[in-house]
Protein backbone atom coordinates (compact mmCIF):
# COMPACT_ATOMS: atom_id res chain seq x y z
CA UNK A 1 0.00 0.00 0.00
CA UNK A 2 1.28 3.34 -1.41
CA UNK A 3 1.59 6.06 1.66
CA UNK A 4 1.11 9.88 1.27
CA UNK A 5 2.58 12.22 3.82
CA UNK A 6 1.47 15.49 4.18
CA UNK A 7 3.06 18.45 6.49
CA UNK A 8 0.59 19.84 9.14
CA UNK A 9 1.64 23.21 9.58
CA UNK A 10 0.56 24.78 12.66
CA UNK A 11 -0.95 28.85 12.28
CA UNK A 12 0.13 29.57 15.64
CA UNK A 13 2.86 32.66 15.48
CA UNK A 14 5.58 31.09 17.29
CA UNK A 15 7.60 34.10 17.74
CA UNK A 16 5.57 36.54 19.36
CA UNK A 17 4.61 34.57 22.54
CA UNK A 18 8.70 33.21 22.89
CA UNK A 19 10.25 36.60 22.58
CA UNK A 20 8.26 37.39 25.86
CA UNK A 21 9.51 34.40 27.75
CA UNK A 22 13.36 34.06 26.04
CA UNK A 23 14.64 35.49 28.90
CA UNK A 24 14.21 32.44 31.26
CA UNK A 25 16.79 30.52 29.65
CA UNK A 26 20.48 30.89 30.99
CA UNK A 27 22.35 30.10 27.85
CA UNK A 28 23.21 32.09 24.32
CA UNK A 29 24.14 29.64 22.06
CA UNK A 30 21.13 27.57 21.26
CA UNK A 31 19.97 24.56 19.23
CA UNK A 32 16.42 24.95 17.67
CA UNK A 33 14.32 21.92 17.53
CA UNK A 34 10.87 21.38 16.16
CA UNK A 35 7.65 18.91 15.54
CA UNK A 36 7.16 19.34 11.79
CA UNK A 37 3.96 21.53 12.78
CA UNK A 38 6.48 24.03 13.87
CA UNK A 39 9.50 23.28 11.63
CA UNK A 40 8.88 25.66 8.90
CA UNK A 41 8.99 28.75 11.86
CA UNK A 42 12.65 27.77 12.65
CA UNK A 43 14.11 30.49 10.44
CA UNK A 44 11.78 33.08 11.48
CA UNK A 45 12.60 32.45 15.26
CA UNK A 46 16.20 31.97 14.84
CA UNK A 47 16.19 35.86 13.31
CA UNK A 48 14.18 36.95 16.11
CA UNK A 49 16.57 35.05 18.66
CA UNK A 50 19.74 36.84 17.22
CA UNK A 51 18.65 40.40 17.06
CA UNK A 52 18.86 39.73 20.96
CA UNK A 53 22.12 38.64 21.16
CA UNK A 54 21.63 34.81 21.00
CA UNK A 55 23.80 32.60 18.73
CA UNK A 56 21.31 30.10 16.82
CA UNK A 57 21.77 26.58 14.77
CA UNK A 58 19.47 24.72 13.43
CA UNK A 59 21.27 21.47 12.34
CA UNK A 60 20.14 19.09 9.20
CA UNK A 61 18.68 15.02 10.39
CA UNK A 62 20.10 11.97 9.43
CA UNK A 63 17.04 9.70 9.73
CA UNK A 64 14.08 9.71 8.83
CA UNK A 65 13.30 13.30 9.39
CA UNK A 66 13.45 15.05 6.44
CA UNK A 67 13.12 19.09 7.48
CA UNK A 68 15.93 21.24 9.32
CA UNK A 69 15.49 21.02 12.79
CA UNK A 70 12.92 18.78 12.83
CA UNK A 71 13.25 15.68 15.10
CA UNK A 72 10.89 12.98 15.68
CA UNK A 73 10.80 10.37 18.87
CA UNK A 74 12.69 8.05 17.00
CA UNK A 75 15.51 10.47 15.11
CA UNK A 76 16.89 13.71 17.24
CA UNK A 77 19.73 13.65 14.54
CA UNK A 78 18.75 17.14 13.87
CA UNK A 79 20.16 18.54 17.37
CA UNK A 80 22.82 16.31 17.50
CA UNK A 81 24.46 17.62 14.56
CA UNK A 82 24.63 20.86 16.55
CA UNK A 83 25.15 19.12 19.89
CA UNK A 84 28.83 20.76 20.20
CA UNK A 85 28.32 23.96 19.07
CA UNK A 86 25.61 24.96 21.77
CA UNK A 87 24.75 25.69 24.94
CA UNK A 88 21.60 24.25 25.31
CA UNK A 89 18.74 23.03 23.20
CA UNK A 90 14.67 25.48 22.75
CA UNK A 91 12.24 22.45 21.50
CA UNK A 92 9.06 24.07 20.04
CA UNK A 93 6.05 21.68 20.74
CA UNK A 94 3.67 20.48 22.24
CA UNK A 95 3.85 18.01 25.13
CA UNK A 96 7.55 16.43 26.28
CA UNK A 97 7.40 12.71 23.89
CA UNK A 98 9.63 14.77 21.39
CA UNK A 99 12.07 16.13 23.55
CA UNK A 100 12.83 13.67 26.22
CA UNK A 101 13.95 11.24 23.22
CA UNK A 102 16.84 13.95 23.21
CA UNK A 103 17.24 14.35 27.21
CA UNK A 104 18.41 10.44 27.11
CA UNK A 105 21.29 11.42 24.12
CA UNK A 106 23.18 14.74 25.22
CA UNK A 107 24.02 16.28 28.44
CA UNK A 108 23.22 19.49 27.44
CA UNK A 109 19.91 21.16 29.02
CA UNK A 110 16.44 21.27 26.93
CA UNK A 111 13.90 23.93 27.36
CA UNK A 112 10.41 23.82 25.97
CA UNK A 113 8.27 26.03 24.68
CA UNK A 114 4.76 25.52 24.21
CA UNK A 115 3.36 27.97 21.60
CA UNK A 116 -0.30 27.57 22.64
CA UNK A 117 -0.12 27.58 26.28
CA UNK A 118 2.84 30.41 25.95
CA UNK A 119 4.98 28.24 28.64
CA UNK A 120 9.01 27.95 28.87
CA UNK A 121 10.14 25.92 31.17
CA UNK A 122 13.69 23.06 31.36
CA UNK A 123 13.44 19.58 31.22
CA UNK A 124 14.25 18.43 34.54
CA UNK A 125 17.75 16.43 34.47
CA UNK A 126 15.57 13.91 37.18
CA UNK A 127 14.05 12.28 33.86
CA UNK A 128 17.49 11.96 32.49
CA UNK A 129 18.32 9.49 35.37
CA UNK A 130 14.92 8.25 35.44
CA UNK A 131 15.52 6.92 31.44
CA UNK A 132 19.39 5.44 32.68
CA UNK A 133 18.49 3.54 35.38
CA UNK A 134 15.56 1.94 33.81
CA UNK A 135 18.00 0.57 31.08
CA UNK A 136 20.49 -0.12 33.02
CA UNK A 137 18.17 -2.37 35.09
CA UNK A 138 16.51 -3.94 31.74
CA UNK A 139 19.99 -4.66 30.22
CA UNK A 140 21.06 -6.42 33.17
CA UNK A 141 17.60 -8.59 33.30
CA UNK A 142 17.79 -9.39 29.44
CA UNK A 143 21.38 -10.79 30.57
CA UNK A 144 20.02 -13.46 32.83
CA UNK A 145 17.20 -14.16 30.00
CA UNK A 146 17.76 -17.86 28.46
CA UNK A 147 14.96 -17.71 25.92
CA UNK A 148 15.15 -14.13 23.24
CA UNK A 149 12.02 -13.14 21.29
CA UNK A 150 13.80 -10.41 18.20
CA UNK A 151 10.61 -7.99 17.79
CA UNK A 152 11.14 -6.59 13.87
CA UNK A 153 8.02 -4.30 13.10
CA UNK A 154 6.57 -4.12 9.37
CA UNK A 155 5.15 -0.40 9.97
CA UNK A 156 7.08 1.58 7.10
CA UNK A 157 10.49 3.08 8.21
CA UNK A 158 10.84 0.79 10.92
CA UNK A 159 12.41 -2.52 9.62
CA UNK A 160 15.49 -3.80 10.54
CA UNK A 161 17.80 -5.44 7.68
CA UNK A 162 20.37 -6.40 10.87
CA UNK A 163 17.50 -8.77 12.59
CA UNK A 164 19.58 -12.01 11.24
CA UNK A 165 22.76 -10.65 12.57
CA UNK A 166 21.58 -9.90 16.23
CA UNK A 167 19.90 -13.64 16.08
CA UNK A 168 23.30 -15.02 14.97
CA UNK A 169 25.04 -13.08 17.61
CA UNK A 170 22.80 -13.90 20.60
CA UNK A 171 22.56 -17.82 19.83
CA UNK A 172 26.41 -17.63 20.14
CA UNK A 173 26.14 -16.30 23.48
CA UNK A 174 24.15 -19.68 24.26
CA UNK A 175 20.61 -17.93 23.91
CA UNK A 176 17.80 -19.94 22.06
CA UNK A 177 16.54 -17.01 19.69
CA UNK A 178 13.58 -15.96 17.83
CA UNK A 179 12.50 -13.55 15.31
CA UNK A 180 8.77 -11.95 15.38
CA UNK A 181 7.41 -10.21 12.39
CA UNK A 182 4.66 -7.86 14.33
CA UNK A 183 2.71 -4.11 13.20
CA UNK A 184 2.19 -3.42 16.83
CA UNK A 185 4.48 -3.95 19.77
CA UNK A 186 2.11 -4.28 23.04
CA UNK A 187 2.69 -5.85 26.37
CA UNK A 188 -0.84 -7.90 25.68
CA UNK A 189 0.63 -8.89 22.16
CA UNK A 190 4.00 -10.34 23.96
CA UNK A 191 2.01 -12.02 26.30
CA UNK A 192 1.18 -14.84 24.08
CA UNK A 193 4.62 -15.94 24.45
CA UNK A 194 5.25 -16.75 27.62
CA UNK A 195 8.28 -18.96 27.09
CA UNK A 196 10.26 -15.66 25.49
CA UNK A 197 12.37 -14.05 28.80
CA UNK A 198 13.53 -11.30 26.95
CA UNK A 199 12.72 -8.85 24.04
CA UNK A 200 14.76 -7.20 21.56
CA UNK A 201 13.15 -4.59 20.22
CA UNK A 202 14.19 -3.03 16.60
CA UNK A 203 11.96 -0.61 15.70
CA UNK A 204 10.73 2.97 16.88
CA UNK A 205 13.79 2.83 20.27
CA UNK A 206 10.84 4.65 21.77
CA UNK A 207 9.01 1.45 22.51
CA UNK A 208 11.34 0.53 25.10
CA UNK A 209 10.49 3.34 27.44
CA UNK A 210 6.63 1.49 27.50
CA UNK A 211 5.68 -0.91 30.34
CA UNK A 212 6.22 -4.67 29.69
CA UNK A 213 5.92 -7.86 31.78
CA UNK A 214 9.25 -9.04 30.86
CA UNK A 215 12.59 -6.88 30.28
CA UNK A 216 13.02 -4.83 26.12
CA UNK A 217 15.67 -3.52 25.22
CA UNK A 218 16.90 -1.53 22.09
CA UNK A 219 18.49 -3.67 19.73
CA UNK A 220 21.14 -0.27 19.56
CA UNK A 221 21.73 -0.76 23.57
CA UNK A 222 23.14 -4.24 23.18
CA UNK A 223 27.06 -4.65 23.83
CA UNK A 224 27.21 -7.65 20.41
Amino acid sequence: MKLLFVEAKAKKDVAKGLEKNISKTNCKKIGLIATVQFANQLPLIKKLLQKKGFKVFIGKPKGPAVLEGQILGCDVSAALSVEKEVECFLYIGTGDFHPTGLLAKTSKPIYVYNPFTENLKLLPEAEKQKLWKRKVLMLAKFKDAKTIGILVSTKPGQFCATAENIKEKLEKQGKKVYLFVCDSITNAELMNFPHVGAWVNTACPRIAEDEFSRPLVNAADLDL
